[in-house]
């Protein structure tokens, strides 16, 4: 076995023990530092997904389904259920509770349980900080990478900020990392087990975020790279030493499992099998037999050997059951999840919107938002560092920059439809690596041959080793300023919200209420957008403001509720055609034009909040709307 092979790309040169320890303790304070130094109030601050997974979540526990599917996300659910039934059961031991009464109460007081989606926010991030620093130190061999690892790891754009939010993006960013680092370990120790491993926890990430199919183009190459004749007596000898040395743990695990399976599918309603879907899922079991028999009977020449691998059906058949298996403790939901991705993947459901047409031209404008252009370096140095990998004939260490590149296409086409770039954040991580393989010679620690010399000649060592640091420092500095003045801006923005609904809401008659537009929402409207409309059941509750989404002012059709108020961000979401004076047609992203006279405006960054008095409705698409609204 290589060097490169057992200790990393520059042989084990650790620092030891105290050292690793001590570097990993000051990245997770660091990671603390940034979470804590964000604003976290009032609740409704991130309730763009918190509300949605905190709800589905309590529905889940009340033994009803989940209406969201949009990441898909069915993890973090599963995850925040448990969390729901742990603190019913803690509270049950002082005040005994009925869970009905519980989940009422949850989904009626939500900002009671923020520490649930806080905090496990936090732990998202910390564990991200925690696998970047391991994955840079093992590959690397010294704690020093794993610390400028950290710090790009901060740097991406959209991590920072959903150190506080309960979002899908850093579990899928710390996951894809992982799959990356098992799938490069495979090829360099020749080890089939790593590359199966590195498949169950990509079906474990696309259940997480669909986005993580892009890691399919580095498991595709892990295995053509791991091309073996013998590859099945090494996983039968893989599998019979294990079995061997852990068996009783093994055992115990299945048991465990499934007693928890069991348990937790008992109070769950009956399955409600997709029958579209289900022979969908039985059809791709089923020719698993038959795509192994044809990798068998297949041409034996290398370029079709590297696509036609004998290793792919048990490579599918582990992405299959990571994406089956750690979601089972839901079985009803499981069938309805691959059916969500499985539109995401055709452009339907959340994806509905793309227009390949104009793809490129959205792609481009995003490039205009400053977060994403403070990418730009760090994208640059991963460029650098593949040039000297390719250079270098290291071509494994290329996988993290296919793996990268196509979850950037992934999330280029993903924010083409809403317009979010954050989701370019996991494409950036899983090219840190490569932004540290620029400097693998720079910061490279003399060995012993080499220590006389450089004790005679420190500044050899200190100034390219400096030099490096600060590069990566003012590299990672401003997109991680830039994200912690987002964090303060959008509670700035809250506040002023706040401000506004409590001086308006006063002024309401009994069958008015605020509607604002997206960037706008206040508790009420925010509430009724992320939670009543992607819950099975909510409590009713007298709603003082709704968002101007159709479901929103259906629902104030049907309780004889008019619009008073219309509070706007601007043209972001609302576009505004002057008229007389202060009056204007406001045209909300819906399609519904509103006869409004401006009140008052205040400018926040990019955006503008104005406050509106509603005349009337001018025109809109839905009959329901107009003989409601419209101005006589």
């Amino acid at each position: 076995m290589s060097d490169l092979d057992s200790h990393g790309l520059h042989g084990d040169r650790s620092g030891g023990r105290t050292a690793r320890v001590l570097s990993l303790l000051f990245c997770v304070s660091f990671a603390v530092i940034l979470i804590l130094i964000q604003p976290a109030t009032p609740w409704w601050l991130t309730l763009d997904c918190d509300g949605s997974y905190l709800g589905s979540a309590a529905n889940l526990y009340a033994g009803r389904p989940t209406l969201y599917f949009d990441h898909p996300g069915m993890p973090l659910q599963i995850l925040l259920t448990f969390t729901i039934a742990a603190d019913h059961a803690v509270q049950s031991l002082y005040h005994p509770i009925s869970r009905t009464i519980y989940v009422e109460n949850l989904l009626a007081n939500m900002g009671e349980y923020l520490w649930m989606i806080r905090g496990w926010a936090a732990i998202f991030f910390i564990l991200g900080i925690i696998t970047v620093h391991e994955v840079s130190r093992r590959i690397f061999g010294h704690w020093e990478w794993g610390v400028l690892a950290t710090l790009l790891y901060a740097a991406c754009i959209g991590h920072l900020g959903r150190a506080i939010m309960y979002r899908p993006d850093l579990p899928l960013a710390s996951l894809s990392i992982l799959v990356v680092y098992l799938i490069t370990e495979a090829v360099h120790r020749r080890c089939v087990v790593r590359l199966i491993g590195a498949a169950f926890l990509t079906g474990l990430t696309i259940t997480t975020k669909v986005h993580a199919v892009g890691l399919l183009p580095a498991l595709l190459l892990g295995v053509g790279f791991l091309y073996s004749e013998n590859w099945t007596s090494r996983l039968k000898d893989a599998a019979v030493r294990f079995w061997t040395a852990k068996r009783r743990l093994v055992l115990l695990s299945i048991v465990f499992y499934g007693v928890v399976v069991i348990v937790t599918n008992r109070w769950r309603p009956s399955l409600g099998w997709d029958h579209r879907a289900t022979v969908v899922l039985f059809a791709i079991v089923f020719s698993i037999p038959g795509v192994a028999w044809f990798t068998r009977v297949a041409p034996q020449h290398p370029v079709i050997r590297f696509v036609v691998h004998p290793m792919w059906p048990v490579v599918w058949l582990a992405v299959l059951a990571g994406m089956v298996l750690p979601n089972a403790f839901l079985m009803d939901q499981i069938v309805m999840m691959l059916r969500f991705i499985s539109y995401a993947l055709t452009g339907r459901g959340v994806n509905s919107g793309f227009d390949p047409a104009q793809a490129i031209a959205a792609i481009w404008n995003q490039w205009k938002n400053p977060g994403l252009l403070f990418q730009l370096p760090l994208v640059l140095l991963a460029a650098v560092g593949a040039f000297r990998c390719f250079r270098a004939r290291r071509y494994v260490y290329l996988i993290w920059g296919v793996a990268g590149a196509t979850m950037f296409a992934l999330a280029g086409m993903r924010a083409a439809v809403h317009g979010s770039v954050h989701h370019y954040g996991s494409a950036v991580a899983l090219l840190i690596p490569l932004m540290l393989m620029a400097f693998s010679q720079v910061l490279r620690r003399p060995t012993e041959r080499h220590a006389e010399q450089s004790k005679r000649d420190s500044f050899a060592f200190v100034g390219p080793k400096a030099v490096a640091s600060l590069v990566v420092v003012v590299v990672a500095a401003t997109p991680t300023v830039t994200a912690l003045q987002a964090a303060w801006y959008n509670y700035a923005r809250c506040q002023l919200l706040a401000d506004i609904t409590a001086r308006y809401t006063p002024r309401l008659g009994d069958s008015e209420f605020i509607m604002t537009d997206y960037w706008a929402q206040n508790e009420d409207s925010g509430y009724f957008m992320q939670v009543r409309d992607w819950c099975e059941y909510t409590p009713e509750k007298n709603y003082r403001s709704l968002p101007d989404t159709p479901p929103a002012l259906r629902y104030a059709c049907g309780a004889d509720l008019t619009p008073a108020y219309y509070i706007t961000s601007g043209e972001v979401r609302t576009k505004l055609t002057p008229l007389d004076g202060n009056n204007f047609v406001a045209t909300s992203v819906w399609g519904d034009e509103w006869l409004v006279e401006r009140l008052e405006i205040h400018e926040l960054s990019n955006i503008d909040i104005s406050v509106f008095r509603v005349k009337g409705l001018r025109t809109s698409e839905r009959e329901s709307l107009a003989s409601t609204f419209t101005v006589p």
